[in-house]
């Protein structure tokens, strides 16, 4: 089974047409590989000069330890995966860029993409164009076998997702998992000790969906309030946890003021729930914690925010247990989003408060159905399988 990631290939090609450099993010294992190679492919068919070098292969490495000696096309793309091992990253960079014409563009993957991002920046300022990857979402995989379902069981991960068998994506989920918590999958070399970061990753995997309560993060890490913030930082920038800041409304109530933290990948997060000797389950269920709710609404959120691309992204929840799992803003316009996981939803107290105080256009409620239908004034329940085309995509103007 090939998934053509159509949309992806196609901003890369826009980011290349208006920066000397593009860096193509994103967690390991996602496919950043396959999918620069398939730019690289298309480009050649339009007869561009292209040059791929892998860097993780020695026969490549050695030719750009010394990049004025290697063959760079003119006016073409070069492409430097594993691009964190250039020797003298910044020098090796601003070779590549300035032997060939303005024209000339250069995309760069591979492990620490903050640090990439950081050295080409230092070459090029702020003409640097970012790539922002994940797994597979919605869109990419409709049609397929399975639907939503299968997508939010298995996570987005190329070689999870499409796995032969469930047993086949769970065994290897798994193992990234036992990478992920002791480190071994990480790009920074400063990370937690192993015993540490498992410690931290069964507090996160605890409180997915939740409000970040520094606490017993500190205790995992043995390090101080300070040191867990930092942890949970790096491991954003990695790709594999979302940060949700919460909004402030301006109304007369008690608000929830810290912010809420996601494992990004369903598939992972429940591999780190099974994974768990106190946690796991055998049932073929979702186990608690962090249960199906969660799990479920962090699934929705991570794919809404993939459809719609870099806006600026909040949640919102008051005293009474009003509020909203995403706010965002289109055209000047604030909308809410909010999931049910069950029966087919109905219009309640909290979500009519919801939509008054925050003046919202419009409160989608998200659940596992079929049906597409209003609740109420300005509420609307939506099936999940309809995110793909309910919502703005990434390139529609928010302002």
């Amino acid at each position: 089974m090939v998934i053509e990631r159509k949309e992806a290939l196609r901003e890369i090609g826009r980011r290349l047409s208006t920066h000397p450099v593009v860096v193509l993010r994103g967690p390991k294992y996602c496919g950043k590989t396959v999918l620069a190679r398939r730019f690289a492919d298309s480009e050649a068919e339009t007869e561009t000069e292209v040059a791929f070098f892998d860097l993780f292969r020695p026969a490549d490495d050695r030719l750009l330890r010394t990049p004025t000696r290697a063959w760079l096309p003119h006016t073409g793309l070069v492409v430097v995966d594993e691009a964190q091992r250039l020797s003298g990253f910044t020098q090796s960079l601003r070779i590549l860029i300035e032997r060939r014409s303005p024209e000339a563009r250069t995309l760069l993957l591979g492990r620490g993409p903050a640090a990439l991002a950081r050295g080409a920046s230092e070459v090029v300022g702020d003409r640097v164009g970012f790539v922002d990857l994940a797994g597979f979402d919605l869109e990419e995989i409709s049609g397929r076998p399975g639907g939503w379902r299968r997508l939010w069981e298995r996570g987005g991960y190329p070689t999870s997702y499409l796995a032969r068998s469930a047993e086949f994506s769970r065994s290897w989920r798994r193992t990234f998992v036992e990478g992920i918590r002791s480190g071994r999958a990480l790009s920074a070399e400063e990370y937690l000790p192993a015993g540490e970061s498992r410690e931290f990753w069964r507090v996160l995997v605890r409180r997915h969906g939740d409000t970040w309560r520094p606490a017993p993060f500190a205790r995992a890490v043995r390090g101080g309030e300070r040191e867990a913030l930092r942890h949970l930082d790096r491991l954003e920038g990695e790709g594999l946890v979302s940060v949700l800041p919460a909004w402030h409304a301006q109304v007369e109530k008690r608000q929830v003021l810290s912010p809420k933290v996601y494992v990004r990948d369903s598939g992972l997060l429940h591999a780190l729930v099974e994974s768990s000797p106190v946690e796991s389950s055998s049932t073929g269920r979702i186990p608690d914690p962090p249960g199906v709710e969660r799990s479920f609404a962090g699934f929705v959120i991570e794919q809404l925010m993939r459809r719609m691309g870099q806006r600026v992204y909040h949640h919102w929840r008051a005293e009474g247990g009003v509020g909203v799992a995403l706010l965002f803003w289109h055209r000047r316009r604030a909308f809410g989003v909010e999931t049910r996981y069950g029966v087919a939803p109905k219009s309640t107290w909290r979500l009519r408060a919801a939509v008054r105080d925050l003046h919202l256009e419009r409160l989608f409620v998200v659940y596992p159905g079929t049906e597409r239908y209003d609740l109420d004034d300005r509420i609307e329940a939506l099936p999940v399988s309809d995110l793909p085309t309910a919502l703005p995509s990434r390139h529609a103007p928010s302002f």
